[in-house]
This record gives structure tokens, C-alpha cells and sequence, in this order.
């Protein structure tokens, strides 16, 4: 069953409501060694986010990179998927055009993960996360394409290493510490005011207690509330006729801190909110080397690669729009007396989701849309311009189906214009695995 995000704030707020009065820690919490109940709870708040950020994260690629033949992508992303991701292209979902018609399968892995999994370590612990930041930024992948017409072109394996040069936009990371650090004081104060709800039944028990009330005695429920007066308050039975020993105090006392508790909930929501948009919209940068290598005759291109990735967001989170930019430098080396080939290339990407959802936290897009657009350009050759379009459905979390048109103002030997159809699948394995747990 779902629980939603903020399902997990109000018990750990709940479940921090007695203590919290008591500790009041000023300095940074350290999610590597909690000090506190409070601390802990809160550091549990932060995995938890992480991982709802990180299956709504469009800075991950589980596509098929862009070197390869039948890719659905003009510009990879600058981050891997968190475990494993996989996709595949078939020729039979592409539309005939002057590029050759191929299958396209990949398979994309974070070390972090498989390091972790290797370990048989919680990926999300605080202490361990930060000691293998390493191998969280190192993700590689291979991608072999199958030829529909061997006599057209012949089969080539893409390989590709992509290492992340900023840190990345997750709440676990070491440099999101300060953006925590106002929730940390917001969800003390937010658990200090569910501590006053617990004193508020005190203080109706101790009005009870201390002044007699004619109509428990009326109701037959006097002996009762004598005897369990904490339990008395969670039975419809036994509560509903005791409204009546309620004063006009009492009524007072309880408005007093439930105003508290509104503005004190009011203000975490509106600081974790910023905390968020403030993750995600950070910039986020690495550097990728690609290469794919032709059998048989057939060129080889070497890709060194910087790529980009920039979000921007409105302050409720429910509009979003996502840039990705590549710069390269392509090399071709002919295995033929064909001479050798220097490109450079620059992509500029965008993304929205056209329907918002309501919870941007833990709600999935399902459909996004996005174009981009490429320049090649190299010497003693014309430079070469594309334009994309593109749907992505997200069918589940970690299941998408992109659909990419893009045009070529020219290709192939003719150097003609060319516009292709392509279609994929693609599987983000530690996303599925989250939907399923939960």
C-alpha cells in the first residue's frame, strides 16, 4: 500500500512529540551518527526523500546513449540510474528513412549500486553513502546494435563511461547538509506542538479530575473515565458524551495550540518545499567517453563528451521544465582509406511534463514532452543540423516508452534530408523495485 510522503513526517513527528521539548541540539545533524530520537527520525525523513526524488529524477538515463544507431536521444543525461538500467529498441517500431534500420539494446549500471548490492550495504545509509560517493558517480554501459539489413550496415557494440564532476542533486549527499538545516529546526518545532496536543488530553484530565462534571455522572460514564481516562478519549461511546464536561477553558486552551500546530506544520511544508526545489534545479555536470566500435570495415567514433543537466521549477514544485546540454568532440577513424573525421557537436535539450500532478513529491509524470535540437560541425564538411521531437510515457514508474521523430538536414551517402521515426522501451530496475515495495 502507498504511503504518502507526508504520511512518514506526521509519525515521526508523532513519534517525536514527547521528547522534543527536551532536545534542542543547535548544531548540524550528522546523518552518519544521530545523537538523538529526533535526529534519527529526521535523518530517516532524508532517505526517505531521497528516494522519491530519485524515481521522479529526469537527470538519469536508462534510454539507449546517443552514439548508437537507432537511439531515441539526441543528448544524454548526466547521471546513471541508480542500480541497473536497460532499454531496447526494436527496428520493427522505427520508420524507414536513410538511416539504416537497426535494434538497439543497452544496458546501463551505476557502481554504486552493484557496489553496495556487492556489500550487502542499505545504499540509502547516511555513513556509507558517504564513504563510496566514488563509486556513486562512476556508471558505465554497453550497448550492442543489430543490423535489420546486414548488407546496408554491419553490427557495432557501443561501450560508454560517464563520471559525475558536481555533486548530485539528492538530499543525501554531503552538500545538502545547509539546505536541511532549516527543516531540521521546522520539524522540531512542528513535533514540539504535537507534543502540546498530548498535553492538551492532559489538561482535560486534569479539569476532569479536579472539578466534578454532572453530566459523566448522568451518562453512566463516570467510573469509566475514573478509571482509563487516556483510553476513555479514543472511544466514540464513552468521549461523546464526556464533550459535555467540556468548559469554555478548555475550548481556549485547545484553540491556543492547535493555532500552534498550523503554523508550525505550515511552516514545514513550505520549508521542505524549498528544500526540494532547491535540490532539484541545481546544476548538475559530468564528463562521458562513448565509443562505438564497427565490425568489419565499418568506422569506428570515439565520443568525449560534457554534459550538462539544469532544472527550474515554480515554488509549489508542480511546473517543471528540464534542460540537458551535450558538448563533444566526435573522431571517426576510418579503417579504410576513407580519410579520418573530427566533429564537434553541441545539443541543447528541454523537457516538461504537460499535466502537473497534484503531489509532485511522490506522484510520477506519466507523459512528457520535450524537444531539442544538434549541430554538427567539422572540417572540410557541411555542417550537419537536427531537430527533435519527443513523447515519453511512463507507463509505471521505471517503465518508459519513448517515441522520438527527428529530421536531418542531411544524411547517409546522398547527403539528403531525412526524417526518422523511432520507438523504444526502457526499464529503470531500482524504480520498478520502489513501486513494488511500496
Amino acid at each position: 500500500m502507498k504511503a504518502p510522503f507526508v504520511t512518514v513526517i506526521l509519525l515521526g513527528l508523532i513519534g517525536m512529540a514527547q521528547p522534543v521539548r527536551a532536545q534542542q541540539p543547535s548544531r548540524t545533524v550528522d546523518c552518519r551518527d544521530p545523537k538523538t530520537l529526533n535526529e534519527l527520525v529526521f535523518c530517516r525523513i532524508q532517505v526517505r526523500l531521497y528516494g522519491k526524488l530519485s524515481n521522479l529524477d529526469p537527470s538519469r538515463q536508462s534510454e539507449a546513449p546517443s552514439i548508437t544507431t537507432n537511439s531515441t536521444t539526441l543528448a544524454d543525461k548526466s547521471a546513471g540510474p541508480d542500480v541497473l538500467a536497460a532499454s531496447i529498441n526494436p527496428s520493427g517500431l522505427s520508420g524507414k528513412s536513410q538511416v539504416p534500420q537497426t535494434t538497439d539494446a543497452s544496458l546501463t549500471a551505476t557502481l554504486y549500486g552493484v557496489y553496495s548490492t556487492w556489500r550487502q550495504r542499505e545504499p540509502f545509509n547516511p555513513a556509507f553513502y558517504e564513504q563510496n560517493m566514488f563509486w556513486r558517480r562512476l556508471s558505465v554501459s554497453i550497448a550492442p546494435s543489430y543490423p535489420q539489413n546486414a548488407a546496408q550496415i554491419q553490427q557495432s557494440v557501443s561501450y560508454g563511461a560517464k563520471f559525475l564532476v558536481t555533486h548530485p542533486p539528492d538530499p543525501l549527499d554531503p552538500s545538502n547538509r545547509d539546505n536541511f538545516a532549516g527543516v531540521s529546526e521546522s520539524l522540531r518545532a512542528a513535533g514540539g506542538y504535537f507534543g502540546d496536543l498530548l498535553a492538551i488530553q492532559e489538561q482535560l484530565k486534569s479539569e476532569y479530575q479536579n472539578h466534578s462534571c454532572a453530566a459523566a455522572r448522568a451518562a453512566g460514564i463516570a467510573d469509566s473515565l475514573n478509571q482509563n481516562f487516556d483510553g476513555a478519549m479514543a472511544m466514540p461511546s464513552l468521549f461523546v458524551p464526556y464533550r459535555a464536561c467540556i468548559t469554555a477553558a478548555d475550548v481556549e486552551f485547545i484553540d491556543d495550540h492547535t493555532a500552534d500546530t498550523m503554523t508550525a506544520l505550515k511552516n514545514l511544508t513550505d520549508q521542505l518545499r524549498t528544500v526540494i526545489k532547491n535540490i532539484e534545479t541545481q546544476p548538475q555536470a559530468s564528463f562521458s567517453f562513448l565509443s562505438k566500435i564497427s565490425q568489419g570495415t565499418g568506422s569506428n567514433l570515439y565520443r568525449s563528451e560534457f554534459v550538462m543537466d539544469r532544472g527550474w521549477e515554480s515554488q509549489s514544485l508542480r511546473w517543471k521544465l528540464h534542460s540537458t546540454t551535450n558538448a563533444s568532440f566526435d573522431f571517426s577513424n576510418s579503417k579504410t582509406t576513407k580519410p579520418n573525421k573530427d566533429t564537434f557537436r553541441l545539443v541543447e535539450a528541454l523537457e516538461i511534463p504537460p499535466i502537473p500532478p497534484r503531489n509532485p513529491v511522490v506522484e510520477t509524470n506519466h507523459l512528457t514532452i520535450g524537444v531539442s535540437g544538434e549541430g554538427d560541425w567539422g572540417d572540410n564538411q557541411t555542417p550537419t543540423y537536427k531537430a527533435q521531437g519527443k513523447l515519453k510515457i511512463t507507463a509505471i514508474n521505471g517503465f518508459d516508452i519513448p517515441i522520438s521523430v527527428t529530421y536531418a538536414n542531411q544524411t547517409g551517402k546522398a547527403k539528403r534530408a531525412d526524417v526518422k521515426l523511432v520507438a523504444g522501451f526502457a526499464f529503470d530496475f531500482a524504480k520498478l523495485l520502489a513501486g513494488f515495495r511500496e
